[in-house]
């Protein structure tokens, strides 16, 4: 295994460590190595060394490297951190070891993708994002919406499964300082489970990526998305 994926595997997860220690986590989080526009041959180094949790932002890569991993990481969890779009759930929901879909901001897709996963006779994990920042350009709803499509999931889609609230937020925020849209998640979180008598912690809040995961751990994310950090710069095809 290259020497600089291992090592920036090994830090992160000592950060994380330390972040709980300090802050008191309410439950161990979890660490989503963040692979877009990176080579299958990564993703396997980061499995070898035990790491299963992987997310994807565009559907044909999702496709393209679960089927050449299928082999050598049977037992990968693929999570779709992308838009969702109509046209492409049916092909998200054929994803081998497809662990979760982070995205979802539209009832119609929940609809489409529970039609989907009933058809293949298997339930999902899912997400439903939250545009905390209020931002055009970032997917996601807001609070009232996210109540909504959080009751719509666990009331009309047996085969979806809600596990939680995930945002991305806005990229101006200072990474060492109190952040609001970390906040308005974990605000989320808790007053739906006030209104639907659930245990706040039974669920995620996916929330804190490379530059800010540890304010994101300090004001109760559960899970981060890491990927520069652990893969180096993204390249992009031009």
């Amino acid at each position: 295994m290259s020497s600089d994926l291992k090592n920036n595997l090994v830090s992160i997860q000592e950060s994380i460590r330390n972040a709980c220690e300090r802050f008191g986590c309410e439950r161990k989080p979890s660490l989503l190595a963040v692979s877009k526009t990176k080579p299958a041959i990564a993703i396997k180094e980061l499995y070898d060394a035990g790491h299963r949790h992987f997310g994807e932002n565009y559907v044909q890569e999702l496709e393209a490297k679960s089927i050449e991993l299928a082999d050598s990481c049977p037992d990968i969890r693929w999570h779709y951190i992308g838009t969702v779009q109509s046209n492409k759930i049916s092909k998200i929901a054929s994803v081998h070891n497809l662990y979760c879909v982070e995205g979802l901001s539209s009832m119609k897709h929940c609809s489409v993708m529970q039609n989907e996963m009933a058809k293949q006779g298997r339930s999902l994990r899912v997400m439903v994002q939250m545009n905390s920042s209020g931002e055009e350009q970032k997917g996601g709803c807001d609070e009232t919406d996210c109540i909504k499509m959080a009751n719509f999931i666990c009331s009309e889609c047996p085969n979806l499964q809600f596990v939680g609230f995930m945002t991305i937020g806005s990229f101006d925020r200072d990474p060492n300082e109190f952040n609001p849209d970390f906040d308005a998640l974990y605000q989320l979180r808790g007053r739906w489970c006030q209104q639907a008598g659930k245990t706040a912690t039974d669920y995620e809040l996916s929330m804190g990526m490379s530059n800010d995961f540890v304010q994101a751990l300090k004001q109760g994310s559960t899970e981060v998305r890491v990927g520069s950090s652990l893969f180096g710069a993204r390249t992009y095809a031009k």
